[in-house]
């Protein structure tokens, strides 16, 4: 069995001897400010590959009015998934899915 599996491993391996270049972007931004206790801050982070995979994050908050916003979206090529969380004034906290070109069965995890 073992030679057997090495024989395909073989196989396998001469068909692409040479690995495929992949590329990587990054983008990451923060602002934030404030005085006397009170601050805002929002941060923005992208990544993306060569392979059409992507992940964007994105928060917000400010202290003056009690607000918090955290948004998380992630997909492949032309599909994906984006979940929105936004934290009112009142502490109630709002949660939205958004489904680009994909069916809710088809998400993992």
């Amino acid at each position: 069995y073992q030679t057997q599996y090495g024989n395909q491993h073989s196989l396998m391996h001469d068909r692409h001897p040479h690995p495929q270049a992949h590329s990587f972007t990054f983008q990451s931004s923060t602002v934030t400010y404030g005085g006397n206790g009170a601050y805002y801050t929002s941060s923005t982070t992208r990544r993306a590959d060569s392979d059409g995979l992507r992940f964007e994050e994105h928060k917000e908050a400010d202290s003056t009015t009690g607000q918090a916003a955290h948004k998380i979206s992630r997909g492949i090529h032309n599909k994906g998934h984006t979940l929105s969380r936004h934290l009112k004034s009142d502490g109630q906290v709002d949660t939205m899915q958004t489904l680009h070109n994909i069916n809710e069965d088809e998400l993992t995890g």
